[in-house]
């Protein structure tokens, strides 16, 4: 299993790589909140996220919850993250998937 990176952009989106599990949830969610400057959208690139599982699922939704009003954006997820947003339905909780240009 590939380890998960978390790194910020230039542009303020936050950029995801590896694998979002149980392992990496907790930590994920703390230093995103403490990376995130309270006025713009918080976007996540998901593009180079190859796995997430229910913690991941969970971590999502709880940035969502922290920096409510805000949108939380789910940007360019793998195919393979991407089938699992659809399948929980995420965006019926409030968060943003923004699927890549075709």
């Amino acid at each position: 299993m590939a380890g998960f990176r978390l790194h910020p952009g230039n542009d303020g989106v936050l950029y995801l790589a590896g694998e979002l599990d149980m392992a990496s949830a907790d930590g994920f969610v703390a230093d995103a909140l403490a990376r995130m400057d309270g006025q713009r959208d918080v976007v996540l690139n998901l593009s180079d996220l190859q796995f997430v599982d229910s913690t991941g699922i969970r971590a999502f939704l709880k940035i969502a919850k922290a920096v409510e009003p805000r949108p939380v954006v789910l940007r360019d997820p793998h195919p393979n993250v991407h089938h699992v947003l659809d399948v929980v339905r995420i965006e019926t909780f409030g968060v943003r998937v923004e699927r890549p240009a075709e």
